[in-house]
């Protein structure tokens, strides 16, 4: 439980530092606003930064929750995970084409990546979900890890769209939910009543990913032995 708390506490830090701390407000702020006055151009723009920063492995939570500081939990939700699902699948086509060398080699000197891919031989698009599932399973180092895998194209998208579920609805919930604060992309600000809530399902949202992480994590480890 002590490890939960800690690691809800590291997230809700995580996203207010990126909201609240100049300049990353700034940026945050300029690019929520920019997207929204966009339109269909904002959406194009935050689909060819996930499949930029995903094949360039970096961090690309902050796009979900600029996302969700533009559209709100539910619509930067609707943006996020499929984008964010396509830019793993393209690091991943990267990493069995471009970088295949690099990533195999890599493989060949961790053997916990080999278990991986023992693993996937045996489960395949169950061990994706689960792997995306896990906090202790980093976003980029599963799409180039799985790449010298034997787990198929389809089976990765699929896994990777429902295993990214969770984290990416907290990202995207967290980003509204500092986005109803005054001045963040040009949105009226929330009552204290819709903030209780907004804080609340925030709490609630980290509570269950840190659940599904802790449960995948035993599995994981389980199907790897």
């Amino acid at each position: 439980m002590r490890r939960r708390v800690i690691l809800a506490g590291l997230v809700v830090a995580a996203v207010a530092a990126l909201l609240l701390l100049a300049p990353t407000r700034a940026w945050l702020t300029g690019l929520s606003g920019w997207a929204r006055a966009a339109g269909p151009a904002g959406v194009a723009a935050f689909a060819l930064a996930y499949a930029a920063g995903s094949v360039l492995a970096l961090p690309v939570w902050p796009l979900t929750v600029a996302a969700g500081v533009a559209y709100g939990a539910w619509w930067g939700f609707a943006l996020a995970l499929p984008a964010g699902a396509a830019g793993a699948s393209l690091a991943f086509l990267a990493g069995r084409t471009l970088f295949r060398g690099a990533v195999a080699r890599r493989v060949a000197r961790d053997p916990r990546l080999a278990a991986i891919d023992e693993a996937v031989s045996r489960q395949g698009a169950l061990l994706v979900v689960l792997l995306r599932l896990s906090p202790l399973a980093p976003y980029n180092v599963v799409n180039y890890a799985l790449s010298a895998s034997r787990v198929g194209v389809f089976a990765f998208a699929g896994g990777s769209l429902l295993g990214m579920a969770p984290i990416t609805f907290a990202w995207a919930w967290a980003g509204a939910t500092f986005g109803s604060l005054e001045g963040v992309a040009g949105r009226p600000p929330a009552g204290p009543g819709e903030q209780a809530l907004r804080w609340a399902g925030l709490l609630a949202t980290v509570a269950v990913v840190v659940l599904l992480g802790r449960m995948a994590r035993r599995f994981t480890a389980t199907s790897t032995k």
